[in-house]
């Protein structure tokens, strides 16, 4: 084979090679994977887990019947996307950022804290309202002050937690020092608070309208360190899988279209326990004078 029959020769394997890998490139590109906006809009349907945690999200254990300031919100956006919910699966703190991972779910339908521990793995909406998170100790319990609350920070304290949950991170991040008694995840604030009702821990963060239902069934057992000042203040939101940005800016507009009418305003009326213990999102707008 002379020179230019092997020169003919490369240039057709070449041409070979780059089609070939044209067509894979395109390929690939036809089998990239549906983002869970686009799922949702071709079925009309969000596919949800959610966190049983009242008054945010309650569920009847006989008739199995759904309510809570989460549920109430999200179902009346949906409706107002004229989507339908179908409710995959219960998770809780611990697990709920799995389903994102396998697609097993589109949103976490709950009123979850945006902070920044869940910031690297979820897209979160605007908020549907502020609450604080309260130091709750027993009510004969003289030791601490709101004045006072690097008294916490020490290794004779013991603090009431819960895997994954907002009370476990506070006391790593603001309360090293202390020990912890730790439930596991899928406990309830009630036990927290038991735990320290019972002299098993001193003290535990929980949020100040959840602690009004405890204290609503046993009262006059513990107190609130600060009830004027929250120890900790958060905004809620629903969440989705990071990078779904598109599923997100849709219940952006409508969280705050329902804001501008007053919808979760009702809503979060209907769910307050504790007097001053939701915050409602400022409207962001004033009268042009």
């Amino acid at each position: 084979m002379n020179l230019k029959s092997v020169l003919v020769v490369a240039l057709v394997a070449l041409i070979g090679v780059w089609a070939g890998q044209s067509l894979n490139h395109s390929s690939q590109k036809e089998a990239k994977a549906e983002t869970a906006f686009d799922r949702v809009m071709r079925t009309q349907t969000l596919r949800c887990s959610y966190i049983v945690w009242p008054p945010e999200f309650e569920v009847d254990p006989v008739s199995g019947k759904k309510g809570g300031i989460a549920y109430d919100v999200i179902t009346e956006a949906t409706k107002r996307l004229n989507l339908k919910i179908d409710w995959i699966e219960e998770v809780n703190f611990s697990t709920m950022s799995e389903g994102f991972k396998t697609d097993r779910y589109d949103a976490l339908c709950f009123s979850l804290y945006r902070d920044s521990p869940r910031a690297s793995w979820a897209e979160m909406t605007v908020p549907f309202y502020y609450s604080g998170q309260g130091a709750f100790v027993r009510q004969d319990d003289n030791r601490f002050s709101a004045d006072n609350l690097a008294a916490i920070n020490d290794p004779s304290v013991t603090i009431a937690t819960i895997d994954g949950e907002m009370s476990a991170i506070i006391a790593r991040r603001d309360f090293p020092k202390a020990k912890t008694i730790s439930l596991p995840q899928n406990s309830s604030v009630a036990e927290a608070l038991m735990n320290v009702t019972t002299k098993k821990a001193d003290i535990t963060f929980v949020n100040v309208n959840v602690a009004a239902l405890f204290d609503r069934a046993s009262p006059n057992l513990i107190k609130n360190l600060d009830v004027e000042r929250p120890l900790v203040l958060f905004s809620h939101a629903m969440a989705f899988k990071k990078g779904e940005h598109s599923l997100k800016s849709m219940f952006d507009i409508v969280i705050e279209e329902m804001h501008n009418q007053g919808v979760i305003r009702n809503i979060l009326k209907r769910y307050q326990i504790a007097q001053g213990s939701f915050f409602q999102v400022a409207q962001p707008y004033a009268p042009l004078k």
